[in-house]
């Protein structure tokens, strides 16, 4: 949609399907199954969206050649472009495929399952419609300093990184400012405390443990409202690249072609003209290409880059993460734990995070459904990765009993009560 902006000519190249970071996994009918349903995927990719100023709002890059800038579509915008709507409450009508419905991070009665401690914070009775009680590290018997141990640990990292926050919306520099100060200070919350209030590391990664995907954020959580509602895409998140496709106005899309060569040409008027050479699969194959960066393996110091892009090119860190679906017979975790909102479990278990999908929650419960079983990134994501097989799902018995048995513990408090679920779930 920017090369049309421009009237540029461009193919574009896809492994197997569109989608890339916007890939939704559809589950497919089995023999000796129940049949698949409209609500039966889930997002590898990109799955939620909050609605803030940032996210909806157009920006241009830098001018090129001080004539034109490249238009860049912020989400929302996005989202409005391609005719990307707000569904309707569901008592109204049921959302069609690829409008946006509210995503919850924090559902009813999800639980969190810590030094082998199981919770599951309400609200208080005296407001059963306030928010939830905010875990701290006493709750989980996690070593740390008496004028901390019975803070929140949303609340203390907040207090922690309010200043912060205030850097970044003072003004129109704010945000230079604030990267400005990332160079100097520690790169993560966990950092913050110790370096800055004295937190013993045992208390640190235990509050940021605690925080729901407090080291993940990082620098983005500063920019983030904490009170923005959040949305996922009917449907999945692919529905986006799909209704993409449909607005660009060159429908140049190749599938199993990968690049493997870069080069580029010098036009009459000094203006660099990039081209790539593309090779197809073979037997049917898709070609064997690495998923980083192809400038980085394909010749980047050929392209007539200036220094700071090639230095650039060569620090791009793409993060590990990791998720696994699995499809059961019923929606357990409605009709067993009355988790009926969506939202995540927590621990520190090998699959981290457990993720309620907000799309069927209107879907019988006695029928088939998805759960996002484990959500993992960085080091967590790696060890969860080794069990996947490259003929996925075949061969993969080890990768399904880990995250049943988390999901079991995860979800009880006893060790009687571990084991009738575990017993149970692996029937699911």
């Amino acid at each position: 949609m920017v090369l049309d902006h421009l009237n540029e000519k461009y193919n574009l190249n896809a492994r197997r399907e569109l989608g890339g970071r916007l890939h939704s996994h559809y589950f497919k009918n089995k023999k000796g199954q129940p049949p698949v349903g409209d609500y039966d995927y889930y997002d590898v990719g990109a799955m939620r969206f909050p609605d803030i100023k940032l996210m909806d709002r157009f920006g241009t890059l830098a001018p090129l050649s001080n004539i034109i800038s490249i238009l860049i579509y912020r989400t929302f915008s996005l989202f409005k472009e391609v005719g990307m709507e707000k569904a309707p409450d569901h008592k109204v009508r049921p959302p069609k495929k690829g409008e946006l419905i509210p995503y919850f991070l924090d559902g009813s009665n999800t639980p969190a399952l810590y030094n082998g401690i199981q919770k599951v914070p309400q609200p208080p009775r005296s407001n059963p419609d306030g928010p939830k009680e905010d875990l701290s590290a006493a709750n989980f018997k996690i070593p740390a300093p008496l004028e901390i141990s019975n803070i929140g640990a949303g609340t203390l990292l907040d207090s922690q990184t309010e200043h912060y926050k205030e850097i970044y919306y003072s003004g129109p520099n704010g945000a230079k400012l604030f990267r400005r100060m990332l160079m100097r200070e520690a790169d993560s919350l966990s950092g913050i405390l110790l370096r800055h209030h004295r937190v013993p590391r045992n208390a640190a990664d235990g509050e940021s443990l605690v925080r729901p995907g407090a080291e993940r954020d990082d620098h983005r959580y500063f920019g983030f409202d904490a009170t923005a509602n959040w949305f996922s895409v009917e449907g999945g998140s692919q529905q986006l690249a799909l209704n993409m496709r449909k607005h660009i106005k060159q429908d140049n899309v190749e599938f199993r072609k990968a690049v493997r060569a870069m080069s580029y040409v010098a036009a009459k008027d000094g203006e660099i003209l990039g081209s790539a050479n593309l090779k197809d699969g073979t037997n049917g194959k898709e070609p064997k290409v690495p998923d980083a960066d192809v400038m980085i393996t394909y010749g980047a110091s050929r392209l007539n880059l200036s220094w700071p892009v090639k230095r650039a090119i060569r620090n791009l860190d793409y993060g590990a993460s990791c998720k696994v679906g699995i499809r059961f017979k019923s929606l357990w975790r409605i009709t067993k734990f009355g988790i009926t909102q969506g939202g995540q479990g927590k621990t520190d278990l090998t699959i981290r995070f457990c993720v309620y999908p907000p799309h069927n929650v209107h879907d019988d419960p006695t029928k088939p459904g998805v759960l996002l079983a484990s959500y993992t990134w960085s080091q967590e994501a790696d060890h969860i990765g080794a069990l996947i097989n490259r003929e996925s799902p075949e061969y993969e018995d080890h990768l399904c009993e880990l995250p049943l048995h988390d999901l079991a513990w995860l979800h009880t408090n006893s060790d009687q009560n571990f084991a009738s679920l575990r017993e149970f779930l692996n029937e699911q």
